[in-house]
This record gives structure tokens, C-alpha cells and sequence, in this order.
């Protein structure tokens, strides 16, 4: 190799090194702009619970929890039982691990607006952590809505995560078939029912779940993830490869694909 090629090769390495730590830079900045740019209108608009709602959800992304919390707090003096503030409290504590707070937000928010499905599948897995049989009437309420379809799925998809902790495997899958026949476009519930039959060793019958999923969500790194790893257990591994792939444009740090691509660059 001659010496002009090896500078020239070293000049580009560090050339590109220099372009990604730019591009980086230039992401910080402009992530740092934009909190600047929400946080002046909040102090704008301080009576906007949709702004003060976006300001929260910045400050939760930058890691900001607790200021977050601070907030939205603050936000719900002005205006009591607004159900958004409510959920955001919920999750907000949820992150912070506070889950006995968590729970009190959101059963305000219910006793508000009785009529959200989702909000009544966090609190029963709320409840579930907190090892409160309070679930099961969540549930059993949510399953016997004739009316509400998807409220009547998020009831079995609770059941179907409670039998699945259990190792109760086949009352779960039963669960989660129930929930896709309530809301046949609910992809957690195909998820779960996916990932319960791979552990069975129904590899095929995962995967047509999982090609299901990522019919209903092409941005769920977690879906092709999954494939990747149904493709790699019937010998598929160009094929598993390409998904895990995938997983990274979506997902650059994703732990699972970065640890099964290395494996798969192994020599045999």
C-alpha cells in the first residue's frame, strides 16, 4: 500500500470524524434552540394547556423529569382536573418511579372522564405493580363494555400481560387473541401474543403475528427486532441480518440488534 494512499485514507477518516462530531454539535444546538424557543412560549402563554403540555413533554425528553413535574404542577393550581395535565402528572411520576402518586393522578382523571381506554390500561398496570387486586375489576369493567370496542381489548390485553407475569402461557395467548378480535389494528396485543408464541417455539406462527405488526407500525424498531430474531432461529441470517439492520436506522443504540448483528459476523 503506498504512503500517498494511507495519508489519503487517514486524511478522510479524519475528515469524516470531524463531519459527524459537527453534525452532532449542530443536532445539540438545534435541540437546544428549540427548547429555548418552547420554554419562551410558555412563559408567553402561561394559561395554554397545550403549550405548557409541550414544554413538559421537551423537558421530559431532555431527561428534565422533575422539572417537568414542576410544571404541569403548577399548570393544574391554575386549573384543577384538567384531564391532559392529569395523564401528563401520571406519567411524569410514572417515570420518576413514584407510582403511588402516578395512580392518584390518573384515578382523578378517570373520576373526570371515565371514557379513556388507555388511560385505564396504565392504572391497571399500575395497580398490577403495586400487587392491587383493583386490576382485575379494571379489566373485568373494560371487558364487558359492549360498546366500546377498544375498551373492551385494552381489558383482555391487561389479562392476557397479568397471565403472561404469571407464566400462565396459554390463557395469555387466549387473552391477547381476544384483545385482536376487539381491535384487530391493536398492535401491542399481536406483539405480546408474538413474543409468547416465539418462547413456545411457534417461530412461524410469531412471525405472522409480528408481519401483522409491522403492517399497523413501520416505526416500531422493537417489531423488526423481533423478526430479526425469528428469521435468525430458523437459519435465516441474511434475511435477520437486514432486519436488525433496520432496527438501528430507527434505533442506532438499540441493544439487542447491535449485540445479535456482532453475533451473526461471527465465524461459525
Amino acid at each position: 500500500m503506498s504512503n500517498f494512499f494511507i495519508l489519503t485514507l487517514i486524511f478522510n477518516l479524519l475528515l469524516s470524524s470531524a463531519c459527524n462530531e459537527n453534525n452532532r454539535e449542530q443536532a445539540t444546538t438545534e435541540s437546544n434552540k428549540r427548547e429555548m424557543y418552547i420554554e419562551n412560549d410558555a412563559k408567553i402563554f402561561p394559561d395554554s394547556a397545550l403549550v405548557q403540555l409541550k414544554w413538559a413533554e421537551t423537558l421530559i425528553s431532555s431527561g428534565d423529569t422533575s422539572k417537568a413535574i414542576d410544571v404541569l404542577l403548577k399548570f393544574q393550581e391554575k386549573i384543577p382536573g384538567d384531564t391532559r395535565i392529569l395523564n401528563a402528572l401520571s406519567y411524569s411520576f410514572t417515570l420518576s418511579k413514584d407510582t403511588v402518586s402516578a395512580i392518584s393522578y390518573l384515578e382523578q382523571s378517570l373520576s373526570n372522564y371515565p371514557n379513556q381506554p388507555d388511560s385505564e390500561l396504565e392504572l391497571a398496570f399500575l395497580y398490577q405493580l403495586q400487587n392491587n387486586k383493583k386490576w382485575e375489576k379494571t379489566s373485568a369493567d373494560m371487558i364487558a363494555d359492549k360498546v366500546n370496542q377498544i375498551r373492551s381489548s385494552r381489558g383482555y390485553f391487561i389479562r392476557g400481560v397479568y397471565e403472561s407475569n404469571q407464566n400462565q402461557i396459554q390463557k395469555a395467548i387466549r387473552s391477547f387473541d381476544s384483545s385482536i378480535m376487539k381491535q384487530f389494528t391493536f398492535t401491542d396485543a399481536f406483539i405480546e401474543r408474538s413474543i409468547l408464541l416465539f418462547e413456545q417455539k411457534k417461530v412461524n406462527e410469531a412471525l405472522n403475528g409480528l408481519y401483522k405488526a409491522l403492517e399497523l407500525d413501520r416505526k416500531n424498531p422493537d417489531i423488526y427486532f423481533l423478526i430479526g430474531e425469528c428469521l435468525e432461529k430458523q437459519n435465516k441470517n441474511d434475511e435477520a441480518r437486514n432486519f436488525y439492520l433496520q432496527v438501528l436506522e430507527l434505533y442506532p443504540s438499540h441493544q439487542g440488534a447491535l449485540k445479535n448483528l456482532n453475533n451473526l459476523s461471527q465465524p461459525k
